[in-house]
Parts: structure tokens; sequence; C-alpha cells
């Protein structure tokens, strides 16, 4: 793509609402700057670009329309980009982050200033979402999310399952955990309190044996989940071991296990 097919006419600026760029090499930050005059724009979405984030800086107060940002797979998105990225999340109602490899747990706080948040998901290679790093997401407790999606869990414990439903007890409609290697059936229980819960999904969780599979719920039709199991078989399974955790190091070492879309999309701009 040339650098000046970036060059937007003036005419867009109050009708564009809705931004999608994907492997565009010469999105740089001058690129992602120039977006400060569009602000009409309602959703962003920024895939497999170059972009470092200091362009955000220039967004400041002048993106108060923008209810959506989709961020995947900005590999070179810094931390000092994504502080200049909160400052403008003040009326964000929907955030994805996936992929982005230097953004940990010092910058995921960052997110309190997301404080009208609904919808959020999560995919950061060096976050781990274990006890301590639910610590770091205390800013969940400060939102009324909708939908979470919390992938790579790869160190969440019954103890973080507690504190995620104490924070999001009234208002989760959507829950999805991803590589919760350590999490046991009987360690889902807590999901009952979940009030208006209408979707739940646990993937990838290697250590539900068979006999968790065997484990059967169903939703509510008012919201909540209900786990099919009788007093004494739930008995046995809040008595049953838990999974050993992970070894230090592997705690500590970042992960990085993606995966590409089945459906690898092609270099576009879409501008609507």
């Amino acid at each position: 793509m040339r650098p000046n097919a970036l060059i937007l006419p003036d005419s867009l600026v109050p009708t564009l609402k809705h931004f999608t760029v994907i492997r565009q090499p010469a999105f740089l930050d001058l690129a992602l700057s120039s977006l400060s005059r569009f602000n009409n724009l309602e959703t962003l979405s920024l895939y497999w670009v170059p972009m470092q984030g200091n362009g955000f800086q220039q967004m400041k107060g002048k993106m108060k329309s923008l209810k959506k940002l989709n961020l995947r797979r900005c590999f070179n998105l810094t931390s000092t980009g994504f502080h200049h990225l909160t400052l403008n999340l003040g009326h964000l109602k929907c955030l994805e982050l996936k992929g982005l490899h230097q953004i940990d747990r010092e910058s995921i706080r960052l997110l309190s200033r997301a404080n009208q948040l609904e919808d959020l998901s999560l995919r950061c290679s060096r976050l781990i979402i274990d006890d301590e790093g639910l610590t770091d997401l205390e800013f969940l407790a400060n939102m009324r999310l909708k939908r979470l999606e919390l992938i790579d869990a790869i160190g969440l414990t019954a103890a973080g399952i507690k504190k995620l439903v104490d924070t999001q007890e009234f208002t989760l409609e959507s829950l999805t955990l991803s590589d919760c290697h350590l999490i046991h059936v009987g360690d889902l229980l807590p999901l009952r309190r979940l009030k208006k819960l209408r979707d739940l999904q646990i993937m990838h969780a290697v250590h539900l044996g068979p006999d968790d599979e065997n484990l059967q719920y169903k939703m509510k039709p008012g919201g909540g989940v209900e786990f099919l199991i009788s007093p004494e078989e739930e008995a046995n399974l809040i008595r049953l071991p838990h999974p050993a955790r992970l070894a230090a190091g592997d705690q500590n070492d970042p992960i990085d296990v993606e995966f590409d879309d089945p459906q690898v999309p092609v270099p576009y701009l879409l501008l609507q």
C-alpha cells in the first residue's frame, strides 16, 4: 500500500463512523494520529499493523464517539503507546486486545480508565491470568461488564474464579475462559452466583478429566447457570484434590501460543 493512500479526503471527516485496517505495513503512528480528525468515529479495528501506538496521543479528547476498539496482533504496540491509548477510553463500550506482545500487567491496570466498558476480550501473551493477575485486574470491580473473555488464562485457579464472580456477580451475561489448565470442575460451582449469565464457555481446560466432562449444566431462562448434580455429587467434587500448580518458571515465562484464524484476512482498508 502506498503511504499517501492513507490520506483521506476532508469530505469523510463528518461521516466516517467505522474504520478497519488489516495487514497494512504503511499504517504507522503518523497514519494513526491522522484519525484524530474523525471525531464521529464509533468503531476502530486495527489488525496486524506495525504502529507503536504513539499516535494515540494525538487522539486525546477527540474520540468521544468511539464505542468499540479492536486491536489484534499489533506486535509493535509499546507500553507507552498503550498508555496513550488508555487516555481515550472514557466512552468505550467494547474493547478487544489480542496478541499484544509488549503489554504486561502494569499496562493492563490502566484499563481502569475505561469505566464505561461493557464488553472486554483480553489475550496478551505477557499477561497470565492467575490469582495475582486477577488482583492486577481489580479495575473489573469498577466496571459493569456484560461480556468477558479471558484467553490464555493458564494460571487461573479456584480463588481467581471466586474473585471474578465477586466483581461481576450482578451484571455478567457472557463468560468465556480458555486454557484454564488448573481449573477443576468443582472450581466452577461459584459461577452459579452470576445472576444474569446466559452464555458460558470453558475451553481447553486440560485438567478437566473424563469424569468432569460428564458434568451437565443448563442456562436458566431468566439468567444464571444450574449444574445438574445432586448434593452428594457436589460434595464429592469439592473434596477432590486440586490439580498440581504449574512450576514457578512456567508461570513467569511469557506465553505465546497463538493460532491464525481459519480464514487469514487479506490486506484491506474498510471505511464506513
